[in-house]
C-alpha cells in the first residue's frame, strides 16, 4: 500500500493545487500520468447551505496504484489553498491557455471575478479527505450521477486527457458568474465533455434530479429571474389600470424568451467545449506529425 501511495506522491507531491498548478505537475511526468486511467467520475452535491457541487475522479495505473481527485470551482481560493499557494511560487500558465483556440468567450470575460478551479489529491485513493474539504455540514454529500467507461473497444481516458478537458473549460470560461459559470456549470460541463469526447456512460442516481439546482430550483430559473427583474419590477409599481394587462403580458413574453435564451446558451457552451477540445487535439497531432 505504501509503495502504491508513493507512486501517486511522486506525480503529485502536494495535496491542494490550483488547476493550472496541477496541470503543470501532471505534465512534468507525462508518461507516468498517461498510465493513470479513469475508472469512474462521480458528481456530488454538498448538503451545506450553498449546495456546492464537485467531482471525485477515481483513477488507477497498471501496477494497481489508485488515486482520487476532488475537482471543483469556487469564486475564490479557499483559505487552505491560499495558504499553500503562498508557500510556493506560481509557475507560468500552461501554454495551451495562451493559444488562439483558448480565447475566453465575451460572456465569461464580462465578469471581473475570476474563477478558482482547484484539484485536491487523495493519495490513498479514498474520497473521505475530499468529502471533509467540500462538506461543511458534517454529513456525507449526495451522489448525483457517475460517469464510467465501459466500451471495450475504447481505451479509458487518462489523467492527461482529463487535464485537457478541464483546462479547456477553465480557459474558455475563466470568470465566476453566480447564475451561469459557477460550481454547477464546471462539474456538469466536465461530465458532459467526458460523455461527448471519451465515450463515458452516465448513471443517474435517485438524487440526480438535484443536479444544478439550489433550494430545489434549477439554477437556470434563478438566472432567468435575475435577468428578468427589469421587466417584472414594473408590475409592483402602481400604474394606470388599463396598462396592467399589457405590462404583465410583456413581462411574461420577456421571461419566456430569456429562459429559452439560457437553454440555448447551455447547449452552445457544451458544443463549444467539445469543439475546442477536438480542435486542440487535432492541432497537437498535426504539430507532432510535422
Amino acid at each position: 500500500m505504501e509503495e502504491k501511495q508513493t507512486q501517486s506522491r511522486r506525480l503529485f507531491p502536494d495535496t491542494h493545487y490550483s488547476l493550472e498548478d496541477w496541470v503543470v505537475a501532471l505534465r512534468r511526468a507525462p508518461s507516468e500520468a498517461e498510465q493513470y486511467c479513469l475508472e469512474e467520475v462521480v458528481h456530488y452535491k454538498a448538503r451545506s447551505d450553498m449546495e456546492h457541487e464537485f467531482l471525485i475522479v477515481h483513477a488507477s495505473n497498471p501496477s494497481g496504484s489508485k488515486i482520487a481527485l476532488g475537482i471543483d470551482r469556487n469564486a475564490e481560493a479557499s483559505s487552505t489553498s491560499r495558504k499553500l499557494a503562498s508557500c510556493k511560487s506560481s509557475p507560468p500558465p500552461p501554454a495551451s491557455c495562451k493559444s488562439a483556440s483558448f480565447k475566453s468567450s465575451p460572456s465569461s470575460a464580462s465578469s471581473c471575478k475570476p474563477a478558482y478551479d482547484a484539484v485536491q489529491v487523495s493519495h490513498d485513493g479514498t474520497p473521505e479527505p475530499i468529502f471533509s474539504q467540500n462538506e461543511r455540514s458534517g454529513r456525507l454529500p449526495v451522489a448525483l450521477s457517475a460517469i464510467s467507461f465501459r466500451d471495450p473497444a475504447r481505451l479509458r481516458p487518462s489523467l492527461l486527457a482529463l487535464s485537457r478537458i478541464l483546462l479547456t473549460i477553465h480557459c474558455q470560461f475563466p470568470s465566476y458568474a453566480l447564475f451561469k459559470y459557477q460550481c454547477y456549470f464546471f462539474a456538469r460541463g466536465t461530465c458532459l465533455a467526458l460523455i461527448d469526447l471519451c465515450g463515458g456512460v452516465e448513471t443517474v442516481h435517485p438524487e440526480g434530479r438535484r443536479t444544478e439546482t439550489w433550494c430545489g430550483v434549477p439554477v437556470s430559473y434563478w438566472s432567468t429571474a435575475s435577468d428578468a427583474l427589469p421587466y417584472i419590477m414594473p408590475l409592483f409599481i402602481p400604474v394606470y389600470p388599463p396598462l396592467i394587462i399589457p405590462t404583465g403580458l410583456h413581462a411574461v413574453y420577456k421571461v419566456v424568451g430569456l429562459h429559452k435564451k439560457h437553454a440555448e446558451r447551455k447547449a452552445m457552451d457544451r458544443l463549444k467545449i467539445k469543439l475546442t477540445c477536438l480542435q486542440n487535439d487535432i492541432a497537437k497531432r498535426l504539430t507532432f506529425d510535422s
